[in-house]
């Protein structure tokens, strides 16, 4: 049996990305009339028919969003529930319901959910910095939301924290408190260190310790007690006494092992992080932190993708909305 043409043989054949095909055949976004003209023949050529169930779905409304939430080895499971839950809760706001997606099966697990003709979104948790899965987000028939910033997200919109602004205050406040040596804790598990989370927050560190004059002190360590008390030592070895926990670095274990390890936070040394309240029951002190806010964070996502749903996001699309932290004042950074 011959194959179907795809889109994909489509682009390939017009010279284009699969994004610019599913926006000339669904006339979703502007495209220059040369390139028009080579997906259209390509098409012709090919003989290629778009699956008109699928697009027929745009208009049709079953007020269920579609939440893809894979669980992978070394994530933050209970912060990920906590999202969901959060999600859940504003989607019902809007009289919606939600429908989770827990298999980690890529592009193939989107197509599946968007072809099922059971929801008017999908919204993906768990974005890496390099996303395979924008590809075949530009291409289903139905609005798609990102909770993440990718390196490449054309024509997709994405909400999340601003990490960036996050690890930018975290500098500031340290080097406020005098401290010109910066330790860095960050995870070392290699789902941690490929999410795009951990690149946007390090850049915005990266970019206002080079601006202040400062030095990095990078402290590689898995996260936990163990890890923690490692890369406490290492900070005093280096002299790097004010540490920024990275958001996948529980801030509470570093402040227990600071103080088992002497040093007495918000006198001897500074430890600061990008958190959430939930993740503090354990803190040994009150802790200086940027909290996170994932109520206001699921209410703006499920609202940007009930506007794409309703055509209210007109000049939207691939937008990057973000959540600004908020500062939470406690006695873990010395006081100027």
């Amino acid at each position: 049996m011959t194959n179907l043409p795809t889109s994909r043989d489509v682009a390939r054949l017009a010279g284009v990305s699969q994004s610019t095909v599913s926006f000339v055949i669904n006339n979703s976004r502007p495209v220059s009339e040369s390139t028009r003209d080579r997906v259209l023949r390509a098409v012709h050529q090919l003989g290629y028919q778009p699956h008109s169930g699928a697009r027929a779905l745009k208009n049709r409304h079953t007020r269920l969003l579609a939440l893809v939430a894979p669980h992978r080895p070394g994530q933050d499971a209970a912060g990920q529930m906590r999202y969901v839950d959060a999600i859940a809760r504003a989607c019902r706001r809007r009289d919606y319901d939600v429908m989770l997606v827990t298999a980690d099966e890529g592009t193939d697990g989107i197509i599946r959910v968007a072809s099922t003709a059971l929801c008017d979104a999908v919204l993906v948790m768990e974005i890496q910095a390099h996303e395979e899965r924008t590809a075949a987000l530009s291409l289903i028939p139905i609005p798609a939301v990102l909770i993440g910033v990718p390196d490449e997200h054309e024509g997709i919109s994405c909400v999340d924290f601003d990490y960036e602004s996050a690890g930018e205050q975290c500098v500031r406040l340290l080097a406020e408190a005098g401290h010109r040596r910066i330790g860095v804790v960050c995870d070392t598990n290699p789902t941690i260190m490929v999410a795009n989370y951990t690149h946007r927050f390090m850049a915005g560190l990266d970019r206002l310790i080079a601006r202040l004059g400062l030095e990095q002190v990078p402290i590689p360590a898995p996260a936990g007690s163990w890890g923690a008390h490692q890369a406490v030592r290492e900070a005093v070895s280096a002299n790097a006494l004010g540490l920024v926990a990275h958001p996948s670095f529980p801030l509470a274990d570093l402040l227990t092992a600071m103080l088992n390890q002497g040093l007495r936070p918000g006198h001897d040394a500074s430890a600061i992080g990008f958190t959430e309240k939930a993740d503090l029951v354990a803190a040994p002190v009150a802790p200086t932190y940027l909290a996170m806010n994932r109520e206001e964070a699921a209410r703006l996502i499920v609202d940007t993708a009930l506007a794409a749903v309703d055509g209210q996001d007109e000049g939207e699309a691939g937008a990057v909305h973000l959540v600004a932290p908020r500062l939470v004042e406690g006695d873990s950074i010395i006081r100027p």
